[in-house]
């Protein structure tokens, strides 16, 4: 009972309002209370020494190592504090609209977020959010000054069956864009018919002013409009999450608001769609998911660190473009895959070998 006392006292000591003779040994017999308290003292300042070790080691890896190519297990908000300033290219990112019942769909404090968007992400970056309904206006409220337009993904799949005979069903969802400055732009091209309309003379638009003289022709291509189609998540192989998005759109819009090399942060990537999307497109990714209230389809519990990581590593076989392996940082977790990759190589040669 002596000694179960004593670790209760070591381990409930707070260090910032400090301790005494008569806090650690309150409790204990007073016989021998001198001896007590020296070896509570050694064990307390030990316990305290080995925390501040262990907290100064984490503060070190969080701030002077690369992030790229990583996954972070937490709180988005708490873990972007520790992110170095202008870090980030792009954010892509499906929020949780707070548009169901469910735990984990609470919507993310969006003014605390926004702190720490417009700190990591670069002057020039792009900060696309997916978004729906009530919430793509409360998305776009949030920042006004930075909102710019949306992009419309229109599914194969349309939801909201319930309510099918009192309202149309729901088809399309939003990625609502910000920016301060210009980002990168590729527009991705479509192909259309080739036409030549010859030279249209001076025009005046009560919108745009004057147009000066200009041939207007096209061999075929076609820019991109505000509508994207895109088949749904069911459509690539398991489903994982209820509101998984298709790798597709996450490749379209990474090709469009980044560059190889370029950096793209998702901070609540649940099964890991949008960072396989960058790794498949020769971006970096880093990727933050809370990880809680994940009895999403009422059966066990989904780790999602772990689906990601196992997606991605599936992903990483699948880059054989060495331009696009040449542009992605080769963090731990992609010499992980590597190695994974390599092991189930010589396992497939050892069992050729023998049949």
């Amino acid at each position: 009972m002596l000694i179960l006392r004593i670790l209760e006292i070591v381990t409930s000591v707070n260090y910032e309002e400090g301790f005494s003779q008569v806090s650690l040994t309150e409790g204990l017999p007073s016989k021998n209370s001198e001896h007590i308290y020296k070896l509570c003292y050694v064990f307390v300042i030990r316990r305290r020494d080995f925390m501040l070790s262990t907290l100064r080691k984490n503060e070190l890896e969080f701030n002077n190592l690369s992030i790229a190519n990583r996954i972070f297990e937490g709180d988005c908000i708490s873990v972007l504090k520790h992110f170095p300033a202008n870090s980030v290219d792009m954010v892509l990112c499906d929020l949780p609209y707070g548009i169901t019942q469910n735990n984990w769909d609470s919507i993310i404090p969006l003014e605390e977020l926004w702190q720490e968007y417009k700190r990591v992400v670069k002057p020039n970056g792009v900060i696309a959010l997916t978004s729906s309904g009530i919430f793509t206006a409360k998305v776009m409220l949030s920042q006004a000054q930075m909102f710019k337009y949306k992009v419309i993904w229109e599914k194969s799949k349309p939801t909201n069956f319930l309510n099918a005979k009192k309202q149309p069903l729901r088809k399309h969802e939003d990625i609502c864009i910000f920016y301060r400055k210009q980002p990168v732009y590729n527009p991705q091209m479509t192909i259309g018919e080739p036409y030549n309309k010859g030279v249209r003379k001076n025009q005046l638009s009560g919108s745009y002013g004057d147009f000066n003289p200009v041939h207007v022709f096209s061999e075929g291509e076609r820019y991109p409009t505000d509508i994207v189609y895109f088949k749904t998540a069911e459509s690539e192989g398991k489903v994982w999450h209820p509101t998984q998005k298709p790798i597709a759109l996450g490749r379209y819009l990474i090709r469009t608001y980044t560059n190889p090399g370029d950096l793209v942060l998702d901070n609540a990537f649940g099964s890991g769609t949008f960072l396989v999307s960058a790794l498949l497109e020769g971006r970096n990714f880093v990727g933050i998911e809370k990880n809680e209230d994940v009895h999403l389809f009422k059966r066990e519990a989904i780790d999602y660190i772990q689906v990601a990581k196992g997606r991605l590593e599936e992903a990483w076989t699948h880059v054989r473009d060495q331009e696009i392996a040449n542009a992605i940082h080769k963090s731990e977790l992609i010499e992980e895959f590597e190695e994974g990759i390599a092991c189930q190589s010589d396992t497939t040669k050892e069992a050729g070998q023998l049949m």
